[in-house]
């Protein structure tokens, strides 16, 4: 499907609307170098899918009891979940370990197939809030929670995450046991600064606390993707939020004036959010925000009606200042999974598909996934770039190079970071330095335009920016389809005092490694 819409007849990828083009020549000129069976497919497939999801997502939501409440508080049963999970670990360890969750892959965000798992524990009932401690300004989660889930209860109330992954479908604990960011991150850093405590089960079965005062296992578990024991609740900070954003928009004509003005906004202290887009190659959006008590005379920019535009979207025509609710903010890129649905639906931003059906978006990628054959998710993996590149701020401009060479995706996704350093432990993820320093996510998400459609060499360029990550003390999500060995990863990531977590958890009894955890399938 994506192959599809994504590739015009001349080898570039149409994110803006032309005046000069007929709707249907719009629709059909993604498709003039696909065979007439593709085309009926994904035509079919697109017309079909997306009331079908919404239809499935009705009858869940509204004739299942257990999902009517989203986020459901059980502090009394958090014990008895628990001690249910560390029963099982001791079990599976004892035959022979190799621990994985059993989460379905449908419901994991990543683009790369998984290996085989044998020995999985069932995690699903961790998904409730234990405790709101308003008073030192905590929640206490378990891992299968979504963000988005929590968002909805906290910001009403006034509070919010210091970061906030936004995709619907993202999870507390695959954040924390991988990464997460947003626009906050350049000033409180990924998702991981704000734990205060994880709680987890070990290869022995024994549930274990663990806090700053053990630095080394602290700042070893994140990026760790469950390899040292089971998440099964993260005490995190939350902050003080206000009820709108004022985000306030400048264009850039290149890479190198967004670059700069990217950098400049990262360094501010005055403001609540930074992000970028490079929409184009000689058109990018630099994005600050900060938060308002009053949404003001300022213009607005909505994302709540079912019949707005997509939010990059509208970012691409829109300059200065406007105002956005907290909420709409903090969630802007998940109606548009950033910018992936116009690969499902490429009429999805014409307003006659807004007004009439935009009510059905997003449609759940897990159910996307359900209904892909492997060899069609093996196909996307192979032709679909979606990468997350994380390097120090400074590299910016090199590295849009490097992506226009290599992949020639747009829009580009840039999000600043404060990579935080950690005296006693550096963590697999770390600023290389011993102080904190400013990093930059550059991320790719399409289809490359650098060569026709089955002809990229996905492995070929993920091999060329990895070479080129690893000279310039840059990292790869490991979500993501990447080219990395053992010995490569071990280069890449620091893991100078992880084997010391390892062997102090004696993880070896039960867990796989961080390279059996995210090596490709």
């Amino acid at each position: 499907l994506a192959q599809a819409f994504s590739v015009s007849s001349a080898g570039q990828r149409i994110h803006t609307r032309s005046k000069a083009m007929s709707w249907l020549a719009r629709f059909w000129g993604g498709l003039d170098n696909q065979p007439w069976q593709t085309k009926m497919f994904i035509l079919i497939q697109s017309i079909f899918f997306t009331p079908i999801s919404f239809l499935v997502w009705f009858l869940i939501r509204y004739w299942n009891p257990e999902a009517k409440v989203e986020l459901q508080v059980d502090p009394v049963g958090h014990g008895t979940r628990v001690a249910k999970i560390a029963l099982e670990v001791r079990r599976l360890a004892e035959e022979g370990g190799g621990i994985f969750t059993a989460r379905p892959d449908r419901e994991r965000i990543q683009s790369r197939i998984l290996p085989p798992r044998q020995r999985k524990v069932d995690t699903s009932g961790l998904r409730h809030l234990v405790e709101v401690n308003v008073e030192k300004q905590t929640i206490r989660v378990e891992p299968r929670a979504r963000v988005v889930d929590l968002t909805r209860m906290l910001v009403p109330r006034g509070w919010m995450l210091p970061c906030v992954p936004e995709l619907d479908d993202l999870t507390i604990g695959g954040l924390l046991m991988g990464c997460g960011i947003e626009s906050t991150s350049f000033k409180h850093g990924m998702l991981q600064e704000s734990v205060e405590a994880y709680e987890i089960v070990t290869a022995e079965g024994e549930v274990k606390t663990i806090t700053r005062d053990d630095p080394v296992l602290f700042h070893n578990l994140p990026w760790s993707y469950g390899s040292l024991g089971l998440l099964v609740s993260a005490t995190l900070k939350i902050m003080p939020c206000q009820p709108f954003v004022k985000l306030s928009i400048t264009h850039t004509n290149n890479h190198s004036d967004l670059s700069k003005a990217t950098s400049t906004a990262a360094s501010r202290t005055d403001i609540d959010f930074v992000e970028s887009l490079a929409i184009n190659a000689t058109h990018g959006a630099a994005m600050t925000g900060k938060f308002v008590a009053d949404a003001g005379t300022a213009p607005k920019l909505s994302l709540s009606n079912w019949y707005d535009q997509w939010f990059y979207l509208q970012v691409a025509e829109k300059e200065g200042d406007v105002i956005m609710t907290t909420m709409d903010y903090l969630h802007r890129h998940s109606k548009s999974i950033f910018w992936e649905l116009s690969y499902l639906q490429p009429w999805g931003s014409w307003p006659i598909w807004r007004y009439c059906l935009g009510w059905v978006n997003p449609p759940k990628i897990a159910m996307v996934k359900t209904y892909q054959p492997e060899v069609i998710l093996r196909n996307f993996c192979d032709t679909h770039v979606v990468q997350d590149y994380l390097i120090p701020i400074e590299k910016t401009e090199e590295m849009l190079k490097i992506g226009d060479k290599e992949f020639g995706v747009y829009p580009i996704w840039l999000c600043p970071y404060l990579n935080k350093a950690h005296d006693k432990a550096t963590g697999l993820m770390h600023p290389h330095a011993k102080k904190d320093r400013m990093y930059i996510d550059v991320g790719y998400y399409g289809l490359p335009a650098v060569a026709p459609v089955g002809s990229f060499d996905m492995m070929g360029a993920l091999h060329r920016c990895e070479a080129w990550l690893m000279k310039n003390q840059g990292y790869v999500m490991l979500y993501a389809k990447h080219g990395l060995d053992e010995k490569s990863i071990e280069q890449m990531f620091g893991f100078e005092t992880y084997y010391a977590a390892r062997k102090a958890l004696k993880a070896d009894k039960a867990f796989p490694t961080v390279f059996d955890k995210v090596k490709c399938g």
